[in-house]
């Protein structure tokens, strides 16, 4: 709940997340394991419609919708950097989706992290 007035802005809010490219690889690491943990526990499973929709539709559209219908293009090269990774989330993360279903954690840590599955 607000008390007081609303207004709104006059010019564009500028957003700059990440001080760098290490910071944004290192978050996107991060997130994208994240969701990966939200599709396990939502039942998503490693098949072939859904290794469609997640390594081509989703990344498709997603960057369609990032670069061209959101602006990206008007950004330069920062904008194209956004979409394709932003793209790449999905794919990703569908990639640590089958890596939690077919080498879970607990079965990771009696590997070592230097061993081969």
């Amino acid at each position: 709940v607000v008390e007081g007035s609303i207004g709104s802005l006059q010019n564009d809010m500028l957003h700059f997340p990440y001080l760098n490219i290490s910071q944004f690889l290192s978050k996107f690491e991060f997130y994208s394991g994240v969701e990966a943990g939200y599709l396990r526990d939502a039942g998503v499973q490693v098949t072939a419609g859904n290794s469609i929709r997640f390594l081509l539709l989703k990344p498709f559209s997603r960057f369609l919708r990032r670069y061209l219908f959101k602006g990206g293009f008007l950004d330069g090269f920062p904008g194209l950097f956004c979409a394709i990774f932003d793209a790449l989330n999905f794919v990703v993360r569908y990639f640590k989706l089958w890596e939690l279903t077919h080498n879970p954690p607990a079965k990771r840590e009696q590997q070592g992290p230097d061993s081969r599955p």
